[in-house]
């Protein structure tokens, strides 16, 4: 359009220079960096292929910081290959340059707002009367919208544990509110009233996963989720869905040993409620899965690791 003068951008369009010169379009970069680290990492020619070839080359100050400041890197902050020193080797592989992991970034209990949420009380009550490690934490993420079957299917599946549960609904979007209350089976909550709690809409997930009577973490697999699950010691009962890179994370926990997959059809995603309840159990309480809580556990020691 030649209306188009000024393109204002940020660091993830590299596409976007080549095509703007073409067209005579000026450019504009926004950086989210502060100046003293963009002065840092030097010009273009640098970036692309300048002086610094090793780690330690970039822990002292670069010789065009011509003011005084110590800004460098420390070594340790140039690699983390603790969880995954396969996939970074083999991405190294892949592009023929160097892959440098920024770490896990756990969250900190201290850190997240209390919201008042006015289920709070009733919350810590229950979870305070149910016996350690029995409790198992469902939650899907704001991205993740099942159908009326699936939904159906996986309620029935958490009824059918037969454990103690909470499970975090999210409120619809718009455009499927007419059809919330039918997502939901019919009776469902009156029946295991006694068995687990459903909150609807916001639920502090990492107050209700830090709870000593909380056992295992049923989730979608978004990083964030299992970063939080792992960083507590929580294995993981793995039902990915949302982004397609999900499934890629759960095939990764499942292969690490830190959870288990609920079986489902390739093809089409189908599931059936007795292999979910299946799942649960393995998970939280069957033999099966002890050495998988081990190792949950013993993982705390990287995932929750925020040095």
């Amino acid at each position: 359009s030649p209306q188009i003068k000024v393109i204002i951008h940020d660091f993830c369009v590299p596409w976007l220079p080549p095509v703007a010169t073409q067209l005579g379009i000026n450019l504009v970069y926004f950086s989210i960096l502060n100046a003293s680290s963009n002065a840092f990492f030097g010009s273009a020619s640098e970036i692309v292929g300048g002086s610094r070839k090793s780690p330690e080359d970039f822990t002292v100050v670069p010789a065009w910081m011509d003011c005084p400041n110590n800004i460098a890197f420390k070594l340790h902050e140039t690699t983390c290959y603790e969880f995954e020193p396969e996939a970074l080797r083999v991405l190294s592989k892949i592009h023929q340059k160097p892959i440098v992991p920024l770490g896990l970034l756990p969250p900190s209990l201290s850190n997240i707002e209390d919201k008042g949420d006015e289920n709070g009380e009733a919350l810590k009550k229950w979870l305070d009367s149910q016996q350690e490690k029995s409790v198992f934490y469902v939650a899907l993420g704001s991205g993740v919208s099942l159908s009326q079957k699936s939904m159906h299917e996986l309620a029935f599946g958490i009824e059918k544990s037969g454990l103690p549960f909470i499970w975090v609904v999210r409120k619809p979007p718009l455009d499927e509110e007419p059809f919330a209350e039918d997502m939901i089976p019919t009776e469902f909550e009156e029946r295991v009233s006694k068995q687990g709690m459903v909150l609807r809409g916001w639920a502090p997930q990492l107050r209700i996963l830090a709870h000593s009577s909380v056992g295992g973490f049923l989730t979608h697999c978004g990083w964030s989720s299992v970063i939080e699950s792992l960083g507590l010691g929580k294995p993981l009962i793995l039902f990915p869905g949302g982004n397609a890179d999900f499934g890629l994370t759960a095939r990764l926990m499942h292969w690490k040993k830190v959870g288990f997959e609920i079986e489902r059809n390739d093809v089409d995603g189908s599931f059936k409620s007795d292999l979910v309840a299946a799942c649960i159990k393995r998970v939280m309480v069957d033999p099966e899965g002890e050495q998988l809580r081990a190792n949950a556990l013993a993982i705390k020691e990287i995932f929750g690791n925020v040095k």
